[in-house]
């Protein structure tokens, strides 16, 4: 089930939300009313946009629109599809789309309080036990293995090339036998290039050695030549779920995450003894029987804003 909620500008001071349920593989999204969901606006494209589903995955897909479809504000290239999870923007012109593949969309009414961020942060954390599309992960993007997920432990290095034996194998002349590997450990994933002919790409920007990937990232693997290489995209939902809280500058009166830094209130006195709240961020790795040196640093932040 895809839950969109679209704010529309119904004048130039006032927004109004409309919220849209769909049990469907595509979601086309344009001016013209045969669109799933029609947005009726003359500088929006008759077939604008649409969001499709393949497999455990969604993705947003624009179709040649003159003036851009938006995610999280980064424009999307025409034709390119691009990941979507749970709390992305979609902007197109003046509407905002926020996307929830879950059976109870987040409420973006009710704005950014830190009890919201808790509850989000716990149904991510709850999710790993249980929802193997919620962790760590790459999805290749094209070839016969179109879709296919293979999931990142810390046990094990993901190795991809030409070879048959290799985890990920993109059969093209331009791919080394053993071209690159990714591995994913407390610190978070990182991808190596192994010394490959043609080189590694994420986001199209040739990498030297190691280089540490977040959440979305777009790899490829030379294929220089090729109109429609192969992609990997690693993904990371609880990343991308720490961003948009820390984006929103979050404020309970006794904690704020903003521009990606938790500040915590000044330490009360030693008398009064030392509670999680009051141990500064950088030092919260000491606290506790090793329980938080067993996360990784993410996990780590999060922890930290779920307990104060």
């Amino acid at each position: 089930m895809i839950n969109l909620i679209v704010k529309a500008p119904v004048s130039e001071s006032e927004r109004k939300d409309f919220k849209y349920d769909f049990d469907q593989p595509v979601i086309t999204i344009g001016r013209l009313k045969e669109n799933d969901l029609p947005l009726p606006l003359s500088t929006i494209s008759g077939f604008h946009a649409q969001i499709l589903k393949e497999g455990e995955n969604y993705y947003l897909l624009d179709r040649g629109s003159i003036n851009g479809t938006f995610l999280n504000n980064q424009r999307l290239v025409a034709g390119e599809k691009k990941l979507i999870h749970d709390g992305d923007v979609i902007r197109i012109q003046s509407f905002e789309i926020y996307f929830s593949a879950g059976a109870h969309p987040i409420n973006y009414d009710s704005g950014a309080t830190v009890q919201v961020a808790r509850q989000m942060v716990m149904e991510v954390l709850g999710s790993w036990e249980s929802k193997s599309q919620d962790r760590p992960r790459v999805i290749i993007m094209g070839g016969p293995n179109n879709g296919k997920q293979v999931e990142l432990t810390e046990q094990k290095v993901l190795l991809a090339g030409r070879d048959q034996a290799c985890d990920i194998t993109i059969d093209h002349p331009s791919v080394s036998r053993k071209h690159t590997e990714i591995s994913f450990t407390w610190s978070g994933a990182f991808i190596k290039d192994l010394n490959s002919s043609n080189g590694v790409y994420v986001n199209d920007q040739r990498i030297s050695g190691q280089q540490k990937l977040h959440d979305r990232d777009e790899i490829r693997l030379g294929q220089q030549s090729s109109n429609n290489p192969i992609r990997l995209v690693f993904s990371n939902p609880a990343e991308a779920l720490l961003s948009q809280i820390q984006e929103k500058s979050i404020t309970d009166g006794k904690t704020k995450v903003d521009d990606g830094n938790l500040q915590v209130p000044p330490a009360a006195p030693a008398s009064a003894g030392a509670s999680p709240a009051q141990i500064p961020a950088g030092a919260a790795c000491r606290w506790g029987n090793g329980f938080l040196r067993r996360r990784t640093r993410w996990r780590l932040r999060l922890y930290t804003l779920v307990e104060i």
